[in-house]
């Protein structure tokens, strides 16, 4: 004999196994992070080479809503700049997160993204003096150039990274 405890059990059990909550006309839905999905191209490693050094920039996908980049300047030997930078999607929102070695007190200083195509990826936070917009532009599928802007000592300021696919 089955008590009315063991067959709601059930009918839980059958319920959450195929997927519905329960409620009628409501399915389980897969979570997409379709905005993290419009910085793709950056995947992967790209350097720019100068005769004052190397600048390098990797980047990798952690999971489906986060991309981890890495930036490093190499002076000879030397690393003169490093920072870490968190692409992430909250939401529907994309964020472009860096941290600079020795810069913003340790404070994070968010990006959101503002316009973005199959080749083109723009982010700003127009609270941040230096840079306040970030970009990224793929020129073809194995050169991309970044650039900052933003106000600098009271004067508008932009420096371009061109960079080529290292891997």
């Amino acid at each position: 004999m089955i008590t009315k405890f063991c067959l709601a059990l059930l009918i839980e059990v059958f319920l959450i196994s195929c997927g519905s909550s329960g409620s009628p006309g409501t399915s389980a839905v897969s979570k997409t992070y379709d905005e993290l999905g419009k910085a793709y191209f950056l995947l992967g490693e790209w350097q720019n080479i100068t005769p004052e050094g190397v600048l390098t920039e990797k980047w990798e996908q952690k999971n489906d809503s986060v991309y981890i980049g890495s930036s490093y300047f190499m002076e000879g030997r030397d690393t003169s700049f490093s920072e870490t930078i968190r692409l992430e999607q909250r939401g529907n929102q994309l964020l472009y997160i860096p941290t600079v070695t020795d810069q913003n007190s340790g404070q994070l200083i968010e990006f959101k993204l503002f316009a973005a195509s199959p080749t083109y990826v723009s982010f700003g936070n127009p609270q941040h003096d230096f840079p306040s917009k970030i970009t990224y532009t793929l020129v073809t599928r194995d050169s991309l150039v970044a650039e900052i802007s933003g106000d600098m000592n009271g004067k508008a300021n932009t420096q371009q990274f061109p960079m080529k696919r290292a891997k």
